[in-house]
């Protein structure tokens, strides 16, 4: 099953893919801010917010959001704005103060920026688009509201489990075999297309890759190991470990079969926001609108669809594309990973028990 959220006026956000941050308790206490009835929410409010920022940068304003009920919290009042120099940077969003950073006791713009949207994407907080704020959703209660570290540890690996790129990555890993994450992640995504690079550098899709393996790791879904390749340079090979590599465990295995419905497990839903069917490029609503209205279509038709008759429904909606366009796309929302299968010329999203 998918649940698909669209945004329909507006495109300044961008959600779904996340790159930097891999702190999970850091992760708790910034969806903690939208529960009035946490530690974090009450610290915030009794100490840190009078502590770390002045009148200036909106303190009075910041109590005052925090103490509305309902809570929904503008992206501006989260995530603050950046200084230059950076040395003269002063605390002025609610994330900033309520992440600890390495030298100072708040953080940057920037990474509020992506522990918002990497809330977002794992479905504890969800946006609202008429008026860009955000508020907490029922599994992120259930997260600021878990006693223990199995509790808060389940909701993590469920929530993971309903993100389709994690899923992506535990099935390119499904073999068992050690894959490095630029094996990873030039399968992982819209490949080739701007905003999803795999080299040996590392490109975007590696990156992705490699925070999302990080992030599976953490939770014993993965286990991080060090794979020996040879590179071809100047017409010498050379050997190098690279030890950003991944296997799956036996607790990745049990998250696959339960992602797939198997046994007595109830299939996990996935969450997948417009905007991550495309980050960059001017056309990117165009293409965000054509990929939604793809797996819009497969969604309407269960018993699946030929890529003429996914053309001839995209161009129902004015959108007229090549084959291989259309081809293109089907393939890039696999390697998103969405359940897509194409069995006897229909492509088509499965949701049985496999």
């Amino acid at each position: 099953m998918i649940e698909l959220r669209k945004m329909e006026n507006q495109n300044f956000r961008t959600f779904g893919w996340v790159q930097d941050p891999s702190d999970f308790e850091s992760l708790i206490k910034v969806v903690s801010i939208f529960d009035n009835k946490s530690e974090t929410h009450k610290e915030l409010v009794n100490e840190k917010i009078d502590r770390l920022i002045e009148e200036r940068d909106g303190k009075s304003h910041f109590l005052e959001v925090l103490n509305s009920i309902p809570l929904k919290i503008k992206y501006a009042d989260l995530v603050g704005t950046s200084f230059t120099p950076r040395s003269s940077a002063r605390c002025n969003g609610i994330v900033q103060a309520t992440v600890k950073g390495q030298v100072r006791d708040f953080i940057s713009d920037w990474p509020a920026d992506n522990f918002v949207r990497w809330a977002q994407a794992l479905g504890f907080i969800k946006y609202n688009y008429f008026d860009d704020s955000f508020e907490i959703t029922e599994e992120g209660l259930n997260l600021t509201g878990a006693k223990t570290i199995e509790e808060k540890e389940d909701i993590l690996i469920d929530s993971l489990l309903s993100y389709p790129p994690a899923v992506r990555i535990l099935n390119l890993l499904s073999d068992g075999k050690v894959k490095t994450k630029f094996e990873l992640g030039k399968n992982l995504g819209f490949i080739g297309e701007d905003g999803f690079t795999s080299t040996d550098t590392e490109g975007s899709s590696d990156k992705y890759a490699r925070m999302i393996a990080k992030w599976l790791s953490k939770l014993g879904l993965l286990v991080q190991v060090a794979k020996e390749v040879e590179l071809n340079i100047g017409g010498k090979n050379y050997k190098e470990k690279i030890g950003q590599s991944y296997m799956i465990t036996a607790k990745g295995i049990q998250s696959l079969n339960k992602v797939n419905g198997r046994s007595r497990h109830k299939r996990i839903s996935k969450n997948i926001s417009w905007e991550m069917l495309a980050t960059k490029g001017t056309d990117r609503n165009y293409i965000r609108t054509r990929r939604a209205l793809i797996i819009k279509s497969l969604i309407e038709c269960k018993s699946g669809l030929t890529l003429e008759e996914i053309r001839d429904r995209l161009e129902i909606q004015t959108i007229s594309e090549l084959f291989t366009v259309v081809k293109d796309d089907i393939d890039g929302l696999i390697n998103i990973g969405l359940n897509i299968e194409k069995i006897g010329g229909k492509i088509r999203i499965y949701s049985r028990k496999r």
